[in-house]
């Protein structure tokens, strides 16, 4: 009799299929499932983490540093606030703006001026005339305060001495370009009601230059009296350097 040959199960084939036996069990009755939990791919605890695609973070998690309070966790990139700018109340041009740079130019305008060579030829001549310290923004007239009033009046302008010099401020005054005039009286401290005084005088030029001098009183304004601080050359000096406090007044023009 021919033996037949017996096929011993290995060790490996009877777990295999015990395994498959119990798997099948457990899938028909519904039981065993298999629940494989999201987690990110690395943690905090040292160990490798487990990559599942399709698993998303949640917005929020526990604190995973002791101590503190938690920290929430965002996804994305941090939104950056855009940036306020202040600038100061200026005037700005039309020039073009650099990308990446804020352009702001405070503009001047431009003095508006005749070219009228008679006009201009007439106002050269009254700077002469009357020493009139002109720049290119601003124009100083200055007149001593004593020769322009009466002297037993102090506070009335003296027609007779003054009249024709002041004639001269009033055309200069209607000719220039520069249309804002503050008229500001200087006076000599130690006197009595100096100050007073000194500020009446402003005001009675502003009347004279505007009702005989026809100069538009909305371009005429009067600035409080100042005492003088500086001596100048003495008139009828009999030495060199001779020096005396005059009071003084000072028409200026912007």
């Amino acid at each position: 009799m021919t033996s037949q040959p017996v096929f011993a199960p290995t060790l490996s084939s009877v777990l295999f299929s015990c395994a498959l036996i119990l798997l099948s069990g457990s899938v028909a009755s519904g039981q065993g499932r298999v629940t494989i939990p999201a987690q990110s791919s690395s943690t905090l605890e040292g160990g490798a983490g487990v990559s599942v695609p399709g698993a998303t973070l949640p917005s929020g998690g526990t604190n995973n540093f002791p101590g503190k309070k938690g920290v929430p966790r965002v996804q994305g990139p941090p939104v950056s606030q855009p940036a306020t700018v202040t600038t100061s109340p200026v005037r700005i041009s039309d020039a073009p703006i650099v990308e990446g740079e804020i352009a702001a130019m405070q503009t001047v305008e431009p003095v508006k001026r005749n070219f009228d060579p008679k006009v201009q030829k007439r106002l050269a001549e009254l700077r002469r005339e009357l020493s009139i310290s002109e720049a290119a923004l601003v124009a100083r007239i200055t007149l001593p305060a004593d020769a322009v009033f009466q002297e037993e009046a102090r506070t009335v302008v003296d027609d007779r001495a003054a009249g024709p010099t002041l004639t001269k401020v009033a055309e200069y005054l209607r000719l220039s370009p520069k249309k804002d005039v503050t008229v500001q009286t200087f006076y000599v401290e130690g006197g009595e009601n100096a100050k007073g005084i000194a500020w009446s005088r402003s005001l009675a030029l502003l009347e004279w230059l505007v009702r005989k001098g026809e100069v538009p009183g909305e371009t005429l304004r009067a600035s409080g009296p100042a005492p003088v601080t500086k001596p100048t050359a003495k008139a009828d000096a009999t030495a060199v350097g001779e020096t005396e406090f005059v009071s003084r007044i000072e028409i200026t023009l912007r």
